[in-house]
């Protein structure tokens, strides 16, 4: 078994932050912004710098969600402590 096998697979869906990432991402490429939002949350939630901000760029300007100015700075804010480059730039110029 290797580590993503390890990390992914409760009814086919992934269990690990980076997985759990990479299917938001999928979904949000695809114009599937409820389901991308469910799983950079979830991903967001264990630490995920790049869910974070994901989730802070959709809130902040409304993308799938009502828009949200200050969830989406919180959640910039979270990837930013973590030295998240685009989401300390986007909290400077907010």
């Amino acid at each position: 078994q290797t580590e993503y096998t390890r990390k992914v697979q409760i009814n086919n869906e992934p269990t690990g932050a980076k997985e759990q990432y990479e299917w938001g991402d999928q979904y949000y490429q695809t114009g599937k912004y409820q389901e991308a939002l469910k799983w950079f949350r979830k991903s967001a939630e264990q630490g995920n710098a790049h869910a974070q901000y994901r989730l802070g760029l959709m809130y902040y300007y409304g993308i799938g969600v009502t828009q949200d100015k200050a969830q989406g700075m919180n959640w910039y804010r979270k990837a930013a402590n973590q030295g998240h480059a685009e989401a300390q730039f986007r909290l400077q110029h907010a």
